[in-house]
């Protein structure tokens, strides 16, 4: 990540940067890397496949990336691959371009250079911020990290023997781990979708 500015007040970073992939921390604004055809694979699968089943069963809507995270005690705004907010949740969603407060799911795809952010900083922020399931994506070493929050901390949460992750916050959301690997059709994702 590059520091593009320095001590900017919140307001003045959603108005300068608006549509830019950037985070803002502590009034430092970090310009984020590009993404690699990889991760924008594997944002577009999950894009798809959340598309599908919250189309279908009604229950919320999701946001990508370059949308904002603003949780709660939390002097930073994120901007993960992808979001998932639930009833309620969905209200905070302000503008299109900002949420506001814990959501249910925060699913961030690590980059082979930056993977300490999302597995240190992010994973904290998230953690004290409220977010109910925190799914981290590794590309490069096929590795998926699911986390759900108790009362207060990130616990591991593991697929179940055939690597099938069943959410926490999305029942009846089952993701087989081995799909994403595998350079889905979109016929395939709508097909595992409407099997849930």
């Amino acid at each position: 990540m590059q520091i593009i500015d320095y001590d900017m007040p919140y307001e003045q970073f959603l108005a300068v940067f608006e549509g830019i992939h950037a985070e803002w921390i502590d009034g430092v604004v970090y310009q984020l890397p590009s993404r690699s055809a990889l991760h924008q694979s594997l944002q577009w699968t999950l894009d798809r496949l959340f598309t599908e089943f919250l189309s279908r069963h009604r229950v919320g809507k999701h946001v990508l990336a370059p949308t904002l995270l603003r949780v709660n005690s939390v002097s930073a705004a994120r901007c993960p691959d992808l979001q998932v907010l639930l009833g309620e949740n969905a209200t905070l969603l302000k503008q299109g371009r900002e949420v506001t407060g814990p959501v249910n799911i925060v699913v961030e795809i690590i980059s082979e250079v930056h993977h300490t952010y999302e597995r240190g900083d992010k994973f904290i922020e998230y953690e004290q911020g409220g977010v109910g399931e925190y799914w981290i994506i590794d590309p490069i070493r096929e590795e998926c990290l699911f986390y759900t929050l108790d009362s207060r901390y990130f616990r591991r949460a593991d697929p179940d023997v055939n690597g099938h992750y069943h959410s926490a916050q999305l029942p009846n959301f089952v993701l087989p781990t081995e799909f994403l690997w595998s350079e889905p059709s979109d016929d395939k994702i709508i097909q595992l979708a409407h099997s849930m």
